[in-house]
């Protein structure tokens, strides 16, 4: 069997760390390394980080000073030796075939990534029956469903470890939300081909007090910072760039609600941020009639909408 190293970012997770890492041990494809990495918590985190670790020689501890999920993960792909490299945040659950999904989708050697869906529920496992044949597909359209439906996540993904170390792709570490998305475009410039799959294998849990679900955390306009990169480097791709706008107009809805929330001394800087970006957007909008009544709900009832998307990831 093929090496797989799971990199497993931990901050301050003391609730459902042990159910994260239950999960991982109970994978039915047994050749991982699991490499945690302790972002400096200063809860039970790293006791129990430790004691995993102490009890299960393929879990591997690596301690560092607080530093972002960014740098976290930065750590564990450069600790990682196995073939194929996939992420898992602390507080999410997998499935019992998550990895051998995803190591049966990427055996192709045309193949450097492999995707599954992700499950948003508060269940404990997974509820996907669907095939685990995969779509292989070119990066141009991969790009289209991550930015459709599959979501820009690390999570939820398999990576040939050989393209990641030979175009030294890291988490950019400047950006406290969205970093996923930057690493995945960067990732899918070098793949020759990109495998889909069906399968739901992944559930992700959000928290209330999360970069994302926080409404006054001002990092969480670092997501601006990254639409801005990805939409500047879109500009020759029409498909893409319509899909990723349609993605940054929504989430500007969702800035400017935010905004009201933060301190009144940092909302004017945000607004230029907000209207740097706008400006990149093309012009005129041409969207979907589905994708045009979304943003036209999101601007006539922010509230209700946010309270929706709100209770949907905190669940």
């Amino acid at each position: 069997m093929t090496l797989v190293s799971v990199i497993v970012p931990i901050y301050n997770e003391t609730e459902r760390l042990a159910i994260c890492i239950e999960s991982l041990l109970a994978q039915s494809y047994k050749e991982l390394e699991i490499i945690l990495v302790d972002d400096g918590s200063d809860d039970d985190s790293l006791i129990i980080s430790r004691q995993y670790a102490k009890e299960h020689p393929g879990i591997r501890l690596i301690e560092i000073a607080n530093s972002g999920v960014s740098h976290a993960r930065n750590v564990g792909i450069a600790a990682a030796s196995g073939t194929f490299l996939t992420f898992v945040d602390s507080d999410d659950v997998v499935s019992s075939e998550y990895v051998g999904n995803l190591v049966q989708a990427i055996q192709n050697p045309e193949v450097d990534l492999a995707a599954g869906l992700l499950t948003f529920s508060n269940l404990e496992t997974s509820t996907s029956n669907d095939s685990v044949v995969p779509n292989i597909i070119g990066r141009d359209e991969a790009a289209l469903q991550f930015a459709d439906s599959y979501g820009w996540y690390c999570c939820g993904k398999i990576y040939r470890r050989s393209l990641i170390t030979a175009y030294s792709i890291r988490f950019n570490e400047n950006v406290a939300v969205c970093e996923d998305l930057l690493f995945n475009y960067e990732v899918l410039q070098h793949c020759k081909h990109v495998a889909l799959l069906k399968t739901a294998d992944y559930l992700y849990w959000q928290g209330e007090n999360s970069a994302t679900n926080s409404l006054d955390n001002v990092r969480w306009f670092d997501a601006l910072d990254a639409y801005k990169i990805v939409l500047t480097l879109s500009v020759e791709n029409g498909a893409l760039l319509r899909t990723l706008s349609f993605n940054c107009d929504f989430l500007l809805c969702e800035a400017s609600y935010r905004l009201q929330a933060v301190s009144p001394d940092e909302q004017g800087a945000l607004l230029r941020k907000m209207e740097d970006v706008a400006a990149l957007l093309p012009q005129p909008r041409r969207y979907s009639l589905q994708q045009s009544i979304k943003l036209a709900l999101f601007k006539l009832f922010p509230g209700v909408v946010m309270r929706v998307r709100r209770r949907r990831v905190a669940k």
